[in-house]
């Protein structure tokens, strides 16, 4: 069975970390034809759905009420009724998908109720703001288009040059196309990218290029310039305005980036603390009894299967002692945190007591559903493999690939002291990411070297390299990534990026632009998207004739209320 596909169509199969207890589930199983009490919204032949049933179920899913969300529950429950009578309850790999299931929303529910307890004082936010006068502004800049020659070689090389970027400003002049010169007469980088370079801050710039285009406006263009080794002439496109906040906006966007530095910081504390505290036994190298939480075991076969589900395409002895032990690790995290949340009452929450009685119903109508859609699902044919490759050609190409190493940069920029942030001094400043930014600029530090020494990114490791990465993978770190990776050519280096994820700078080695694709290097991809689409299709038709098979009918026009 194919336990690691996309599911699409069904609200349900977009999980969220929860389940009901295990006593739930055999006490749905024990009596399927039986509904709470209440008004029927719905019946079939082997069963009915009360009103309370459907509001806990509308609850969970965030439902308003509608005769498709009865539909929809009645299709999750009776399916996970068949998966029950074919004895896939008491199976060891679905226990533990429950068990996955509980802990998660428990767990999830406990760092909520941790997280409530932090809170930034304004002192922390005011001494943060005084040591930070320049947070959050944003220069004045302009985004250029640009034409270089470099200056010919001869007595009268450079008086050749200049003639002829006269002649390109006088074209322009005459209404030339600036992306169709830049690709002609250009030769900087630039030109494959029809001269563009991107959002750029004028004080940055050499002087005399700074000079020029300082008080252009969008659709102007310079006179021809010299700076360096050539000639340029500046386009215009569009200018993004200086953005200098008030002390009252530094002091919001502040207060939000401490109250997530320190809720995380509060969690990773939290978690450890769980850990000390209890009884906990890791053994990632063990045959018989690998984690051991109090009177809890997870055996051999146990620990293979939760490996297995992380890491569907390795074999547990391919994994290493680090990627065990993180298994172990989350399994009794999860374990002793959902101990704690249900100590503080925290199941006992209508949405969280929602989240447990419903997700262990999924869980066994999505294996259901796998189950039949398996099949059902027949492999496509050469022809039809060829067929939907031509009629796609955009699709199936070589994407847009970068080559890259990358520093990522642990958040310490700040240092805690008793009371919240403090700004670093000389000594540690020198480690922070911006110091390190510096050096690097300065020429005192190779890149490799700053990576192995102050990247937290696995990468270290290997000096920062990052390999060919597409353009979709790079879009994982956001689009500021893309943008400024698009930004600038192979061999130079970003600046300090502030992403989701933290402090990162990209050095862009080499650049692969987007080619059209062979049949021959597609195929797989083309299979796999013939395959996700037989899947989605077929669930409409498996959904279709469950609903038919049972007999749902509802007894009364009137929706159940919110």
């Amino acid at each position: 069975m194919t336990r690691t596909r996309a599911r699409s169509l069904v609200v349900w199969m977009v999980l969220a970390p929860s389940l009901l207890s295990m006593s739930e589930v055999s006490r749905a199983d024990s009596s399927p034809t039986s509904a709470a009490a209440g008004t029927i919204v719905a019946t079939w032949q082997d069963g009915s759905l009360s009103s309370e049933e459907h509001a806990s179920w509308r609850l969970h899913h965030g439902l308003e009420a509608s005769p498709e969300a009865i539909r929809e529950q009645v299709f999750v429950e009776t399916m996970a009724a068949a998966a029950r009578r074919r004895g896939v309850a008491e199976q060891r790999e679905t226990q533990l998908d429950f068990e996955r299931a509980r802990y998660a929303v428990l767990l999830a529910a406990l760092q909520r109720d941790v997280l409530e307890q932090v809170v930034v004082s304004d002192e922390q936010v005011e001494a943060l703001r005084l040591a930070t006068p320049t947070a959050f502004r944003r220069p004045r800049k302009v985004r250029l288009s640009n034409i270089y020659r470099r200056f010919e070689v001869g007595a009268d090389g450079a008086e050749r040059t200049r003639q002829r970027m006269d002649r390109v400003y006088e074209e322009l002049l005459r209404g030339g196309d600036f992306a169709d010169l830049a690709r002609r007469e250009s030769q900087s980088q630039s030109r494959f990218r029809d001269g563009s370079l991107g959002f750029l801050d004028v004080d940055a710039l050499p002087l005399e290029v700074a000079t020029a285009v300082e008080s252009l406006q969008p659709g102007q263009v310079t006179l021809p310039i010299e700076h360096g080794e050539g000639v340029s002439i500046f386009l215009c496109q569009e200018i993004r305005p200086a953005i200098v906040p008030t002390a009252d906006e530094v002091r919001t966007k502040l207060r939000a980036n401490l109250q997530r530095i320190e809720s995380r910081k509060a969690w990773d504390r939290y978690q450890e603390d769980l850990l000390t505290a209890a009884n906990v036994t890791l053994r990632p190298e063990a045959s018989d009894v690998p984690l051991i939480v109090g009177d809890y075991r997870i055996d051999r076969a146990q620990f293979e299967i939760l490996c297995a589900q992380r890491w569907p395409e390795r074999q547990l002895d391919s994994l290493s002692l680090e990627e065990r032990s993180d298994v172990l690790r989350s399994w009794a995290l999860g374990i002793l945190g959902s101990r704690r949340a249900i100590e503080r009452g925290l199941d006992r929450e209508s949405r969280i007591a929602a989240a447990l009685r419903w997700q262990g119903v999924e869980i066994l109508a999505q294996k259901e559903l796998v189950r039949r859609v398996d099949e059902r699902l027949k492999p496509p044919g050469e022809e039809e493999l060829r067929r939907e490759f031509a009629a796609h050609p955009r699709r199936y190409r070589e994407p847009e690939s970068f080559e890259l190493s990358a520093i990522h940069f642990a958040e310490e920029t700040f240092a805690d002291t008793k009371g919240g942030m403090a700004p670093l001094d000389s000594k540690e400043k020198s480690r922070s990411a911006l110091g390190i930014v510096r050096r690097l600029e300065a020429g005192e530090l190779a890149f490799d070297t700053a990576a192995r020494d102050y990247s937290i990114h696995p990468s270290s490791e290997q000096g920062g390299y990052l390999g060919w990465l597409t353009r979709r993978q790079v879009a994982g770190w956001g689009s500021v990534a893309v943008g400024a990776l698009t930004a600038i050519e192979p061999g130079e280096r970003t600046g300090l990026l502030h992403l989701e994820s933290g402090l990162w700078i990209f050095v862009l080695k080499d650049r692969r632009e987007p080619a059209p694709g062979s049949y021959e290097a597609s195929q797989e991809e083309v299979r796999a998207d013939l395959r996700r689409k037989g899947i989605q299709d077929l669930e409409v038709v498996l959904r279709e004739e469950q609903l038919a098979k049972i007999g749902l009918a509802f007894p009364s026009e009137e929706l159940p209320s919110q």
